[in-house]
């Protein structure tokens, strides 16, 4: 949670810019509500006290796209936690191998890039 606050909050996004956040991830966060207690550490959540509904908060504040690009089942439970907080920001992929991933990332920026309204002419 503290890394995908970081990303949101101490990057310079632009106000008029498309804004993405491609979280590649192989685990859930720390809290009972995304792994079992007994294999995490911190059953509470993050140390750092951010949880999810900061994250989305500022994700809509910033009108920041969020990509999970899922590496295996473990963060399935999260994937529907960060969706119900997200709506239609959230988006998830399944990646098999890293060889997909800049085929991945391309076409969901590709296929996003089509469906904007372009609004300036540069000539």
């Amino acid at each position: 949670m503290d890394g995908l606050d970081a990303a949101i909050r101490k990057m310079d996004w632009r106000n008029d810019a498309a804004k993405y956040i491609f979280h590649i991830c192989d685990a859930a966060p720390h809290g009972s509500e995304y792994v079992d207690p007994k294999y995490d550490a911190y059953p509470h959540g993050c140390p750092c006290g951010i949880t999810i509904k900061d994250i989305s908060a500022q994700l809509k504040k910033n009108n920041i796209n969020y990509k999970l690009l899922k590496l295996n089942y473990h963060t399935n439970k999260m994937a529907k936690i960060f969706k119900s907080y997200m709506g239609s920001s959230f988006e998830e992929m399944r990646i098999n191998d890293a060889s997909q991933l800049v085929s991945k990332v391309t076409s969901v920026i590709v296929r996003d890039i089509k469906t904007q309204e372009i609004d300036v002419v540069v000539e």
